[in-house]
């Protein structure tokens, strides 16, 4: 029993009470007490709330009268975890609540308040109950041949076949998702490219708001990777700076091209930056082959210099593209450049679907496979055993994407990333 003087633990109202040393008899402060009786807290279990006075000395003298009078420190998502347990919180339910706490944006903050208030347990439930029903038909039409013979109809197997198509299309959606949150987590890589001495390192600085890489007059100042993340308008930006391309780079300036080389594979955005007040971009054929199939932004710097008519392939490039003039150095159309990330970001946003977590892109992945194997078989005419086969396999990751069923060592791994205390 905890040392509270007045406390008369009454359910769900805040009471006020002294905590006192049961060992010396001292006040130590003066607290609010809320009792939870189960099943009405959190966890689902009888809960005690003590709200004590700030500072880190008064709260470590609390914390040690409390865990003395018989309470452990809570593991790494502990609270969450027992809610879990006592149908409290579903399993996407509890994972939102980390991700809340970890989000570092208002859109991953978004996205964590949408899945604890259910979506996407609604949205994996939907699928669990069509992939159930078309699997219930399966088997009635393997236990009862005689009285379900229209189930084994050309017809019949069609709606079979459009059914498990849809919720492959469905599953589709979520494994793009995952890509999606994977970016809301981890940033959307931006790429600055362009030849050397255009401005790129200045227009980094600006966009990240500090200096960052080192200008210079002379060409090819940036020869290592640069890497700052910053939010735009909600949205988290990996922005990259790298080497500027020359004709006759040096062995140094060669190697720093590889390393920008290889960023674009893993970026979801390229700025291309040219110098408008020069007439000639060296080196933008060889951009404009490495950055083939990547998404694109072309930026024409140094408006503040005054911007003058441009050659091939600069020309048609800047006609084909939606280009916005700047002055890295004035501060001019930087603005105008970081909306254009954004709509780029929002064209690829999923929004008419659940987020799906990226632990369950291998689950959907695999769910997808049954599920194509069951719609061959179905088109085929195959053995309808194994496709009921194939079908129970599905029904049973989507089991475990539900929740329904679950292992100690998924659990841990859910919940040990979790700070103490959620």
């Amino acid at each position: 029993m905890l040392p509270l003087k007045g406390f008369s633990w009454p359910d769900r109202k805040a009471v006020l009470a002294d905590l006192i040393d049961p060992e010396s008899g001292e006040f130590i402060d003066r607290v609010i007490g809320i009792n939870f009786k189960a099943p009405g807290s959190y966890t689902g279990q009888d809960m005690l709330e003590i709200h004590g006075h700030g500072g880190e000395k008064n709260i470590l003298r609390i914390l040690d009268i409390v865990l003395s009078s018989g309470a452990r420190l809570a593991e790494p998502g502990e609270f969450s975890l027992r809610a879990f347990l006592n149908n409290k919180l579903s399993l996407n339910e509890a994972e939102a609540v980390g991700d809340l706490i970890d989000a570092e944006t208002e859109v991953a903050a978004n996205l964590a308040r949408r899945r604890l208030s259910g979506t996407m347990d609604r949205d994996y439930e939907k699928i669990r109950e069509k992939l159930i029903s078309i699997l219930m038909e399966v088997e009635a039409s393997l236990d009862f041949p005689q009285d379900m013979e229209e189930a084994i109809s050309p017809s019949y197997i069609d709606g079979w076949k459009k059914r498990t198509g849809d919720i492959i299309e469905r599953t589709n959606q979520l494994i793009e998702s995952c890509d999606w949150y994977e970016k809301i987590i981890n940033g959307f890589e931006v790429v600055l490219v362009g030849p050397a001495n255009t401005g790129k390192s200045t227009l980094f600085n600006k966009l990240v708001g500090e200096e960052r890489a080192l200008v210079h007059d002379e060409p090819g100042t940036t020869r290592d990777m640069i890497r700052e993340k910053l939010v735009v308008s909600g949205y988290p930006v990996l922005l990259v700076d790298g080497a500027g391309w020359n004709e006759a780079p040096t062995d140094l300036e060669e190697k720093g091209r590889s390393l920008l080389i290889r960023e674009f594979g893993k970026a979801f955005l390229a700025i291309i930056v040219i110098d408008g007040s020069n007439e000639r971009q060296q080196g933008l054929n060889e951009i404009l082959l490495n950055i083939k199939g990547l998404r694109k932004i072309v930026v024409v710097n140094k408006l503040d210099k005054g911007l003058v008519e441009q050659q091939e392939p600069a020309a048609t490039l800047c006609r084909e593209s939606n280009k916005i003039e700047i002055s890295a150095i004035e501060g001019k159309g930087i603005d105008e450049l970081k909306r254009a990330i954004v709509e780029a970001i929002k064209k690829i946003e999923p929004m008419n679907h659940a987020i799906a977590l990226l632990r369950h892109r291998g689950a959907l992945q695999e769910l997808k496979d049954f599920l194509n194997r069951a719609l061959m078989r179905f088109r085929y005419e195959e053995s309808t055993d194994m496709a009921a086969e194939d079908l129970r396999s599905g029904a049973k990751i989507m089991d475990e994407l539900t929740g329904r069923s679950y292992t100690e060592a998924m659990l841990e791994k859910i919940f040990s990333r979790f700070c103490i205390g959620k």
